[in-house]
């Protein structure tokens, strides 16, 4: 399955957006009034579905679908190396 639909899908159950309302781009904090329990909460949902570690000090950065994407990429790629 494609990253970022599944991000999007995780995203989406965890805060009650609408899939179709969460753009690549959006700052979910300032755009969707994401809050930081709502940011753990989806960092543990990837970190299980994709089997990557997403370190505390990476956290603050991830404010976009598009941010939590790369950084889920990154580590995979890491993984398969």
């Amino acid at each position: 399955m494609d990253v970022g639909l599944r991000l999007r899908q995780i995203i989406s159950t965890i805060t009650k957006i609408s899939p179709e309302r969460i753009e690549t781009s959006d700052d979910l904090i300032e755009k969707h009034g994401v809050d930081s329990m709502q940011r753990i909460e989806i960092v543990i949902a990837l970190e299980k579905e994709f089997g990557v570690q997403i370190n505390d000090d990476e956290v603050p950065s991830l404010r976009t679908l598009l941010d939590f994407v790369n950084l889920v990429e990154s580590k995979r790629k890491g993984i398969q190396s």
